[in-house]
Parts: structure tokens; sequence; C-alpha cells
């Protein structure tokens, strides 16, 4: 019985077949219709000339630490000696800085 059916309702073309491909032709229509990707060309790269700065070492005199004298006793003389022998520890190192300061560029 239902194979007569279905039999019949395809040969009469009926209205469930005419529903059906109609939704197939609108189905077929719209995935024609869908957005494509457009593919630009892209220029061709181009050359970047960079300059890169070169760092070189400096001398180990240069960058050496600051001494430091230590007080041999508690005394007005050894504070007197201290001080001095200070004084020129720190001369010495502003001169290195300086030195440092002029081989930068």
């Amino acid at each position: 019985m239902q194979a007569r059916y279905l039999r019949g309702d395809l040969r009469a073309g009926g209205e469930l077949g005419m529903r059906t491909l109609i939704a197939l032709a609108v189905l077929i229509l719209l995935t024609a219709c869908g957005e494509k990707d457009l593919i630009v060309p892209e220029a061709p790269p181009k050359i970047v000339r960079v300059p890169v700065d070169r760092y070189v070492a400096l001398p180990k005199e240069l960058t050496a630490d600051c001494e430091d004298v230590q007080p041999k006793e508690q005394t007005y003389g050894e504070a007197l000696r201290l001080a001095n022998v200070r004084k020129e520890i720190i001369a010495k190192c502003n001169r290195d800085k300086a030195a440092i300061r002029r081989l930068q560029p």
C-alpha cells in the first residue's frame, strides 16, 4: 500500500514533489551566490637597509670596581689619611667614567 502511494505521488508530480524541486533549485542558487575571498596580489617586498650599532668591549681597567680603603684605627690622623685616600680613589673613578663617555658615540 505504501509503495503504491509513493509511486502514484511521484508519477502524478504532486504538490510535494514540486515543492521539493523548487526548494532544491533555490538552495543551488543560494550556494552559487556565496561570498568568495578575492585574492589581492601583494606588492613585492622592499629591501630595507637598517644600520646596526656595533658595541665594542670596554677595557677591563675602565670597568674595574673602585677600591675601598678601611680604617686601620680610630684616630683623627687615620680619619684624615682615609679622607685623602678616598678622595684620590674617587678622582680615579671619575677619570675612568670620563674615558668611558669618550668611547661612546
